[in-house]
């Protein structure tokens, strides 16, 4: 993703002319409005192993997916991992604090995101249809990450602009207000809830069916944030979900396949992959399964590559143990062996610890 705008030098003044020749200071629209997106599925700019939008974290860790799974999941009992990586431990166990690397990296993560679709707010304007569209989606985007933000922390600042003035601190009531009223605003200028492949114009941006997908999800913990519980509403906006176009999908399908044996030799099989299973193939965009994902994160082998992302989830739950297949690319050969389930979860279902391997 291209840089949206340059950084100016200042000498003496905060109102002059930058020196360097090279420095950038006009907005492109079209590549700032790229990185509201590529915000969530990149650490940084330059892909995988490149920097970090961050500063102090590294570009391999710190992905958008990677560090809300760790911040919602390895500080509950819901997931365990055995890695030695910092704060992971602590993560665990419950002995983090505010200064956590992770939960650092996760808040400033978030904060970057809400900085970047302020500044696209402040800066795009346009009255004509995409236009409109663009800064609905946005305000979605914005409206997502308060969510996040005072679903995991609670009372937190509260900036609508980008400005080097202290943000005030709100209350979760007064963020679940904005985001609940942002949200009912910005779905009327955002494209038809329509399944999308890869090839259809729009795959990749939020429609309709993201918004009301978050109200419900925003109406179902209303009681937490609020006091009041919303559970009609939760269930009203659930339903323009499920009546939409986007659908479960039923779809499986063969394919050969060649993954490496014990001895480092090729070997290939027949193989069916299942509904569920094409939802984590490289090729979840081409197939039946991108009728199901509402809000894809686009990822590319080429020149979006993550480790923060999807692969985490997939090849942080594998070991040497299971076999990944190497479906053209589809899936992946990697086995982090990380994440697990905790031992007590699987004895809740398994007490003999016979569970099926």
């Amino acid at each position: 993703m291209a840089v949206a705008v340059g950084l100016s030098a200042c000498v003496d003044d905060l109102n002059v002319t930058p020196i360097d020749p090279n420095t950038n200071t006009t907005v492109n629209p079209d590549a700032l409005f790229n990185k509201c997106y590529a915000t969530m599925a990149l650490a940084g700019n330059g892909g995988a192993n490149g920097d970090c939008d961050v500063d102090g974290l590294d570009g391999g860790t710190t992905g958008f997916v990677r560090q809300m799974v760790n911040t919602q999941c390895l500080t509950t009992d819901e997931m365990y991992c055995g890695w030695g990586d910092e704060g992971i431990a602590a993560y665990c166990h419950n002995q983090w604090g505010a200064s956590h690397p992770m939960i650092g990296g996760y808040y400033n993560r978030l904060y970057f995101g809400v900085t970047m679709f302020n500044f696209y707010l402040s800066e795009i304007g346009g009255s004509d249809e995409e236009s409109l569209r663009r800064r609905a989606e946005v305000r979605f985007l914005r409206a997502y990450h308060f969510f996040l933000l005072m679903d995991a922390f609670g009372n937190v600042p509260f900036p609508l602009e980008v400005s080097a003035e202290k943000a005030e601190q709100a209350s979760r009531k007064k963020i679940f207000n904005f985001v609940e009223s942002q949200l009912l605003e910005c779905v009327n200028d955002m494209a038809e809830p329509k399944a999308k492949k890869s090839t259809d114009e729009g795959y990749g941006r939020a429609d309709k069916a993201a918004a009301w997908l978050l109200l419900a999800r925003l109406y179902l913990n209303a009681e937490v944030y609020t006091g009041t519980p919303m559970w009609d509403k939760a269930a009203e906006y659930a339903k323009k979900v499920m009546d939409s176009d986007y659908k479960i999908t039923t779809t499986s399908y063969d394919t050969k396949c060649t993954y490496k044996d014990d001895a480092g030799k090729d070997v290939e099989e027949s193989r069916t992959w299942s509904a569920y299973q094409t939802l984590f193939m490289g090729d979840n965009g081409e197939t039946d399964a991108a009728y199901e994902i509402i809000l894809p994160l686009l990822q590319s082998g080429n020149k979006t590559t993550s480790w923060g992302t999807s692969l985490y989830l997939i090849a942080g739950c594998s070991n040497g143990e299971i076999k990944l297949y190497n479906n053209s690319a589809n899936n992946t050969t990697a086995n982090w062996g990380g994440l697990r389930a905790r031992r007590q979860l699987v004895q809740k279902f398994f007490p003999n610890l016979d569970q099926p391997t």
